[in-house]
């Protein structure tokens, strides 16, 4: 679990069902990602977060604000299996207050230090200029354009000396809603870094009720013989 100056960000549970599909049946929210999803397909990413954190000992975190969830925020292995991407979706009113920055950098920084990653990838559609502007906030850099999910989209990188020497925030331009990638709006503040709370037991997870307490703690390594995190390699761009 992390927590910043205004968000929790926890493990999600299965009592996560009914506010996530809310956050995923918004039509504003989901347009980047195709449309709204209908309960089904939203259980089924909910799913897919629960078995990701289970095999791999990292999945997206629910976003929380004022005790209520608002979307998603954090990694996961891109499609390939290969990298770590960083991925997002907030709720239309957590736009344009700076949120996906906090959010972002506190993930980041999970995936630095508690997971260990040497780097972290995102995917941007190249006419996303607000997402774009996010991205080299939280300090990627752009590539190659290549075809993710369907779709052609720009691959960026971030390590974690780029994340902390990413350059601050510019005047807020506006920001019309969230991309395929999983940006937000941009913020005029950097935000420190989140604190950790604790070490966990690997991939065990909460399939009841939402964890909104210390009690059960993320993990700061994954199961025995997982591998969150690529090796240190050569970037193809």
């Amino acid at each position: 679990m992390l927590t910043t100056d205004r968000l929790l960000l926890r493990r999600f549970a299965t009592a996560d069902a009914a506010a996530f599909a809310a956050v995923l049946a918004d039509p504003e929210t989901m347009a980047p990602w195709g449309g709204p999803y209908d309960v089904d397909r939203a259980q089924r990413e909910l799913a897919h977060y629960l078995d990701h954190q289970l095999r791999h000992g990292f999945a997206p975190f629910a976003v929380v604000r004022d005790g209520r969830l608002i979307g998603d925020m954090g990694c996961q292995y891109l499609e390939d299996g290969t990298d770590v991407e960083l991925l997002y979706r907030l709720f239309r009113d957590a736009w344009g207050i700076g949120l996906a920055t906090e959010a972002g950098d506190a993930a980041l920084a999970h995936a630095f230090s508690a997971l260990g990653c040497v780097e972290v990838v995102a995917v941007i559609a190249e006419d996303n200029q607000p997402s774009r502007c996010l991205a080299q906030r939280l300090g990627f850099t752009p590539g190659n354009v290549g075809t993710y999910y369907g779709q052609r989209l720009q691959r960026h990188i971030v390590t974690p000396e780029q994340h902390a020497h990413a350059p601050p925030a510019p005047a807020r331009t506006p920001w019309p809603g969230p991309s395929r990638w999983t940006t937000g709006p941009p913020s005029t503040t950097r935000h420190s870094a989140p604190t950790t709370c604790g070490t966990g037991s690997g991939g065990d997870i909460d399939t009841s009720t939402a964890q909104t307490s210390d009690s059960e703690p993320m993990p700061t390594s994954p199961p025995a013989g997982s591998l969150p995190c690529p090796p240190t390699r050569t970037s193809p761009w």
